[in-house]
């Protein structure tokens, strides 16, 4: 669009087109910033559904372990460790 109106700078000097062609360029900047601005929203809240998911997850594991580690033969030292270690993983 932006090229067109480049190229098209003669055209639209020499007829006088200069609100229609200024409409189409604020038209097109404009419909290029909603898509922008709607294409944040959505990665924003797909990373934060994704980390709530990860703690969510975690949080469950860590219960299980601490509520039934003994019969498992866990100890409370693994599951620190498995946690911290998850958490250090998912932050890179």
């Amino acid at each position: 669009m932006f090229s067109e109106m480049l190229r098209g700078r003669a055209v639209i000097t020499a007829y006088g087109y200069y609100a229609p062609a200024r409409r189409r360029v604020h038209t097109a900047v404009d419909e290029q910033a909603g898509a922008e601005a709607m294409t944040a929203r959505y990665t924003a809240l797909m990373f934060t559904v994704g980390d709530i998911f990860g703690a969510a997850a975690l949080a469950l594991v860590v219960g299980a372990a601490v509520t039934w580690g003994d019969a498992w033969g866990l100890q409370l030292g693994q599951v620190v460790t498995f946690s911290s270690s998850s958490a250090s993983f998912s932050s890179r």
